[in-house]
């Protein structure tokens, strides 16, 4: 993964904060010019592999497999092969809003006897409200995943906050 992230120290400007990031996936140790099959995020000895709770550990770009018995069996080696780019953004609207965004997108390439060309697409935009003399935080988000390799899933929630000073 290469990113960057950029603190532009001006707190009332539009955007305040950038974050771009790249994820390869696809070039796995071998002989010069040839792609091994490390498959990383699967183990002989740990069956879940990657992951905890059934969500892979490190990065929301490797679907997990389902779960047998309660147990997740790793990763899916259809999905460990991916490009992703990632770009996110955080502003200043007003006095009392300020806002969150994320967006990704990524393309599925499979493994190497399973070549795939799915790809995904997700977002999310956040606002921030802290309305004047009020001693909670709201924030109202919604969240969108479309492509051809997960189902697609919209979502939103209402969030209040409260942020405890020492």
């Amino acid at each position: 993964m290469y990113g960057f992230f950029i603190d532009l120290k001006k707190p009332e400007n539009f955007i305040t904060h950038v974050l771009a990031e790249f994820t390869y996936t696809k070039h796995m140790s071998g002989s010069t010019g040839i792609s091994g099959r490390d498959n990383y995020f699967n183990n002989g000895v740990y069956n879940s592999g990657w992951t905890y709770f059934g969500r892979t550990v490190g990065s929301p770009f490797f679907p997990a497999k389902e779960p047998i018995d309660g147990i997740t069996k790793g990763i899916d080696p259809n999905y460990s092969r991916f490009t992703a780019y990632h770009l996110g953004f955080k502003g200043f609207l007003s006095e009392t809003l300020r806002y969150k965004t994320s967006f990704n997108f990524i393309h599925y390439a499979g493994w190497f006897e399973n070549p795939l060309d799915e790809e995904q697409f997700s977002s999310l935009v956040e606002i921030y409200v802290q309305p004047k003399k009020f001693p909670f935080e709201i924030s109202l988000g919604a969240a969108a995943d479309f492509g051809s390799a997960l189902p697609n899933n919209f979502g939103g929630f209402l969030k209040l906050s409260k942020s405890i000073k020492r």
